[in-house]
């Protein structure tokens, strides 16, 4: 079974996580998340009048619903599709890394509600992480760190499982199973028959082929690097009166 590192860029990356979105607020006791879209702040420009003054029935439409169509043309034998975010998420293997994704997870928060840093956040609750002191903003910075090194892992063990799915031998068997002359992926078609799709049994095969997965690793707790004092000169030797030579 393959293995995954983890990779040696967590001291590195720590300087830019903690260096991130300086005028974004702390919110809830956290830093702002730093994968997520950035927000407004008082520093960038304002939004044009006309999108300010909307009526508010516009600015709470909820999302449009896709329309999908309630029947299709003539079947076509032969053509197969399968959902593979699907068989990812069901699968044994995908329930087993979100599992210790989780395990993982609550971890690194119980390490911080086990400190007083959320307590001392919520002082500077609303005002920009450039506000915080230095230490305390690195503090910080090395929770959110660490959740995102997590996501990063996860994301990983997702691509070698879907490859597992696609490549290791459960997707052929599926393909053989249920007779199939042609293979897309969901992602690759738009509207097809719901008799096409092959997931189910991929599904099955995928929980035979591939039980388990491999251990995700522990995020460990991130050291900040105190900077190096610079050295002392040293000394000059005394001349034969016992002075020191002037410079």
């Amino acid at each position: 079974m393959k293995t995954i590192a983890l990779g040696a860029t967590i001291a590195a990356s720590l300087a830019a996580t903690a260096a991130f979105a300086q005028n974004q607020p702390v919110a809830a006791g956290r830093l702002p998340d730093p994968l997520a879209a950035p927000q407004a702040t008082a520093q960038q420009p304002a939004a044009p009048q006309a999108a300010q003054a909307q009526p508010a029935q516009q600015q709470a439409q909820p999302p449009r619903q896709p329309v999908l169509p309630t029947r299709h043309g003539a079947a076509v034998n032969g053509v197969c599709t399968y959902n593979l975010t699907r068989a990812l998420d069901e699968s044994a293997a995908g329930q087993s890394i979100r599992t210790q994704a989780q395990t993982l997870m609550s971890q690194i928060d119980t390490e911080e509600n086990g400190t007083d840093l959320a307590q001392q956040l919520q002082q500077y609750e609303g005002q920009p992480v450039a506000n915080l002191p230095e230490e305390l903003r690195t503090r910080a910075a090395i929770y959110e760190r660490r959740r995102e090194l997590l996501s990063g892992q996860v994301g990983e063990h997702r691509r070698a499982l879907a490859a597992e799915l696609q490549l290791g031998g459960a997707l052929a068997e599926a393909y053989e199973a249920r007779n199939c002359s042609i293979l897309l992926e969901d992602g690759q078609i738009t509207f097809s028959r719901p008799s096409y799709d092959i997931t189910d049994t991929l599904l099955q095969r995928a929980n035979v082929k591939v039980p388990q997965w491999m251990q995700l690793s522990a995020i460990p707790r991130l050291q900040v690097q105190q900077p190096q004092q610079p050295a002392a000169a040293p000394a000059q030797p005394a001349n034969r009166n016992g002075a020191r030579p002037r410079n």
